[in-house]
């Protein structure tokens, strides 16, 4: 739009009839320039004044202080002293510039005394009272491992007799062990006030013993042995209840802190143990039937703290992989392999007995055998058998034939049976069992009759309902 046609369209404004001129920024006539940015006139932007002239600026280097090799070491008190000395002029006096001066309590303990007894700690000649603690065989000392089935007694304890008065405090507490959020161990035995010279027996047992109980998956929890002594006998001691496991709750450090004017630790012993069956029985017998773990119990899950060795970074994976095998292959033993003792006994399953149906046909039969107070010994069903245990099969077991052919006789005998069934699989596919049975498979010879008599005979013979030992008439 030109300057005329602007003031036509605004006339009643004073406006000028021309445009106004743009502020355009300055610059030198020179050929040679470093360009308009260097030179807009911006209110955020400082101007270098030493780069529009062409000249260097100065550097600001710092000033240097030059510190003698010899007399580094030196702090400054030792440094002054010795420039001083050097002018030959006497050190200022201290000047009191109005601070007030701040009076504590020192304990009156002298430095070579704390530095007499450091080290004697240091070379573990500190006296202390020597108590001997053992689960029968296996004595406690300072983080031995004893396993949890040896701790279900109580231990024996010997105190080591000092002064002809006094008392001794034991107390036993599992540290690793409290599953709850209540803060404390697990007190698993205090025996307070034993005088001085005489056996732990003749103390008081504030909190009965109990087994530790490392719980599964927790790993190795420490109990220890501490040992108080004291002059009077202590008469406030915390409520517990035995017989829960939240009641023996029991805060150590609290204690101590309490009575820490008329304590003095003199003895700690302490062991580790992890789980095993004893811990599960002995929860079952204080009505605690399920595990339970608690945040406090639970290890944390850390990364790794090991990286990759170095040269197998830059290995092929697969020869890493073969030399992990090969090491493996090395350590397992593949020749006369044994299971392990300790190892639950392995009792191989097939689909026969995982059916449900055969399994109560199983049960059925059993009963009725004990109720007539048969007892027969298992006989091989590839082989002809004696006639009287035929028979009786025949008459009395529970069939299906529509189904299958009969169960076999390890079945109905011997409840932990362990011998392989590949021999009776090949049995059932080659009809041998019908045959040794002398049945005509796929049949049904159990007739009314036949259900009728087993039926009076099971009542006969016991008082056990006849519904529970036969199966319904939609069971056939």
């Amino acid at each position: 739009m030109s300057g005329s046609a602007y003031a036509r369209l605004v006339p009643k404004l004073r406006r000028s009839k021309k445009l106004p001129k743009i502020d355009r920024p300055w610059r030198p006539h020179m050929i040679a320039w470093a360009g308009p940015a260097a030179f807009y006139p911006n209110r955020f932007y400082e101007i270098d004044n030493w780069y529009k002239a062409r000249i260097d600026k100065p550097e600001n280097v710092p000033k240097f202080h030059i510190i003698d090799p010899a007399n580094h070491q030196l702090s400054l008190a030792e440094l002054l002293k010795k420039v001083y000395h050097y002018i030959t002029l006497e050190l200022p006096e201290a000047i009191n510039i109005g601070f007030k001066p701040r009076y504590e309590a020192i304990i009156p303990k002298s430095t070579k005394q704390k530095e007499h007894l450091e080290k004697n700690a240091r070379n573990m000649e500190r006296k202390f009272y020597k108590m001997d603690i053992a689960f029968g065989h296996n004595g406690v000392y300072c983080g031995n491992i004893i396993a949890a089935e040896t701790t279900n007694t109580t231990p024996k304890v010997s105190i080591e007799s000092i002064k002809s008065h006094g008392f001794n405090t034991l107390v036993m507490v599992n540290i690793d062990g409290n599953p709850y959020d209540k803060h404390g161990e697990i007190a698993q035995w205090i025996v307070a006030n034993i005088p001085d010279g005489y056996d732990i027996e003749h103390g008081n047992e504030i909190l009965p013993y109990m087994q530790p109980l490392p719980f599964c998956g927790t790993g190795y929890h420490r109990i220890s042995f501490v040992l108080f002594r004291h002059e009077e006998p202590i008469v406030n001691f915390p409520k517990l209840d035995s017989m829960t496991l939240i009641g023996r709750v029991f805060s150590l450090s609290d204690f101590y802190k309490i009575s820490e004017s008329v304590l003095t630790p003199s003895a700690i012993s302490f062991f580790q143990s992890s789980y095993d069956d004893s811990v599960k029985q002995q929860m079952h017998s204080m009505g605690v039937l399920n595990f339970f773990l608690s945040g406090s119990l639970l290890m944390k899950c850390i990364v790794f703290p090991f990286s990759f060795r170095y040269f197998d970074m830059y290995r092929d994976s697969k020869d890493v992989d073969a030399e992990v095998l090969e090491e493996r292959l090395k350590r397992a033993q593949l020749d006369d392999y044994q299971e392990d003792a300790m190892a639950p006994v392995k009792v191989f399953v097939t689909s026969i007995t995982a059916n449900p149906e055969i399994r109560a046909r199983v049960r059925r039969t059993r009963a009725l055998l004990e109720a007539l107070g048969i007892d027969f010994d298992a006989i091989d069903i590839t082989e002809a058998g004696n006639e009287e245990q035929r028979i009786f099969m025949r008459e009395n077991a529970i069939k299906e034939g529509v189904k299958g052919p009969p169960l076999a006789p390890q079945f109905f005998f011997n409840n932990e049976y362990l011998g392989d069934y590949s021999d009776f699989d090949e049995a059932v596919e080659n009809n041998q069992i019908a045959e040794f049975l002398r049945l005509t498979p796929n049949s049904k010879e159990m007739g009314e009759e036949v259900r009728d008599r087993v039926r009076r005979s099971a009542i006969e013979a016991s008082s056990i309902s006849a519904s529970y030992l036969l199966p319904d008439a939609s069971d056939v």
